[in-house]
C-alpha cells in the first residue's frame, strides 16, 4: 500500500493513505446515514487520531468532484454519501481495520448527538463588564422551557459552564426546577446520581 497522506496528528493504527482516508470518509457518511458538516468531519476525524486534518479536507474536495458525495446544504456545509459513494463504502469497507471503523462510527454517533443537543439547547456568551455573560436556553419546539444567563469572570469558565450545559441539559433543567420549588431531595439524587456516573465512567468507586 501507498503511505502517501501526511500522518501529522494520527494515532497509531490510524490512516496514512490519502485512498483510505477518502473510504473512510464514505464510510462514516454511509454509517450514520444523516449530514454531517464539513468542519464536523474535520474536527471528528482529526479528534479521534484517525486521519490528518489536512487530508480529510482534501478527501472532502476529491470525493465531491468525483460524486462520491454531495451538498446537503449550502449554507450548512453539510455532506451526504451519494449511492455511487454508498456502494464505494459497502464493496471496500474490509480494506479498513476494524478497530478504524468502529471507532469513526462510534465517534458519529456520540458527535450527532451532541449536534442534535445544541439544537434544542443553545448557549450563547458576551464579553460583558466584569467577565462573561452566559446564557442557557432549553427549547421544545419552539417554546422556551427555560433560559438562564450566568455572569463568569473568565472565557474559560465561560466554556465549562457551556460544556456542562449542553452535556445533560435535562439534568440542568430538572436541578433548577428543584431548586427553585425547594425540593431539595430531589437536587440531592440528581448530584449523587451524576457523581455515581462519573465514578463509573473512571472506573473508580465512591467513598462510603
Amino acid at each position: 500500500m501507498e503511505y502517501d497522506a501526511f500522518t501529522a496528528g494520527v494515532e497509531p493504527g490510524g490512516l496514512n493513505s490519502s485512498k483510505d482516508v477518502k473510504l473512510l470518509v464514505c464510510y462514516l457518511l454511509a454509517g450514520v446515514d444523516e449530514p454531517i458538516a464539513r468542519r464536523h468531519l474535520l474536527e471528528l476525524l482529526q479528534y479521534e487520531g484517525l486521519a490528518n486534518y489536512f487530508e480529510v479536507g482534501q478527501a472532502v474536495a476529491e470525493l465531491q468532484a468525483a460524486g462520491n458525495i454531495s451538498l446537503a446544504d449550502e449554507a450548512e456545509d453539510t455532506f451526504r454519501v451519494t449511492d455511487t459513494g454508498r456502494e464505494i463504502a459497502r464493496t471496500l469497507e474490509t480494506a479498513l481495520p476494524y478497530s478504524v471503523r468502529q471507532k469513526a462510527v462510534r465517534a458519529a454517533t456520540r458527535l450527532l448527538a451532541r449536534i442534535k443537543l445544541e439544537r434544542e439547547n443553545t448557549v450563547t456568551t458576551e464579553k460583558s463588564e466584569g467577565g462573561y455573560m452566559v446564557t442557557c436556553t432549553s427549547h421544545e419546539g419552539d417554546r422556551v422551557l427555560m433560559s438562564v444567563s450566568l455572569l463568569v469572570p473568565d472565557a474559560i469558565q465561560a466554556e465549562a459552564v457551556k460544556r456542562q450545559f449542553l452535556e445533560d441539559p435535562l439534568r440542568v433543567y430538572g436541578g433548577t426546577i428543584a431548586l427553585l420549588t425547594g425540593d431539595y431531595d430531589a437536587v440531592r439524587v440528581q448530584l449523587e446520581g451524576r457523581a455515581a456516573e462519573r465514578s463509573a465512567q473512571s472506573g473508580t468507586a465512591e467513598p462510603n
